[in-house]
């Protein structure tokens, strides 16, 4: 099992003069073995950070580690 962190995860939706920033810093780390629950008010971003995790979306910056490598070089 291995740890995934996500950190400074920010995400931008749409492109040039219409680009949004919806999510800022998103930060949170999971430990091998614990149970994390993400929750949140409709529209509050979820499934659009777990999108992210699964190399959907390409419009986010920062950092999303599984084990300690980077998801975008597996």
């Amino acid at each position: 099992m291995s740890d995934i962190a996500i950190s400074g995860l920010s995400i931008h939706l749409g492109l040039g003069a219409n680009s949004r920033k919806i999510l800022d810093n998103v930060g949170f780390t999971v430990a091998s073995g614990q149970c994390f629950g993400l929750v949140g008010e409709s529209g509050s971003g979820k499934s659009t950070i777990l999108r992210c995790m699964a190399l959907l979306l390409d419009s986010w910056s920062g950092s999303i580690t599984v084990g300690g490598s980077d998801i975008r070089e597996l």
